[in-house]
């Protein structure tokens, strides 16, 4: 469920509840904007493509160390493919991975 309340300030709150139950909002200057936050998220939602926004803040590197822990398994041409930031096991590649690089 989620709703839209205009505030004092002359702002819009849109509230909805994520996947987990967790209640969340945000603030628009239109009711609009609102409105199309909201849909894009009950869309997301629907489809199972939404993603918690606290985890799209996450540095790629930070993520990239991570995934490097589960890799431990892997052979080493499997475990250090090219791009990745360097770490100090690592050197520092000769190619720049730009966020346009990186396909879900």
């Amino acid at each position: 469920m989620s709703s839209i309340e205009k505030q004092g300030n002359g702002r819009y709150r849109a509230r909805y509840r994520d996947i987990n139950g967790r209640s969340r909002s945000q603030t628009f200057s239109t009711k609009g904007e609102a409105r199309r936050y909201l849909d894009r998220n009950s869309t997301d939602m629907q489809r199972g493509e939404w993603v918690d926004p606290a985890l799209r803040r996450i540095q790629f590197d930070a993520w990239a160390n991570t995934w490097w822990d589960t890799t431990r398994k892997l052979r080493p041409a499997t475990r250090d493919p090219p791009g990745l930031p360097p770490t100090p096991t690592r050197p520092r590649p000769s190619v720049l991975l730009w966020p346009s690089h990186v396909v879900d």
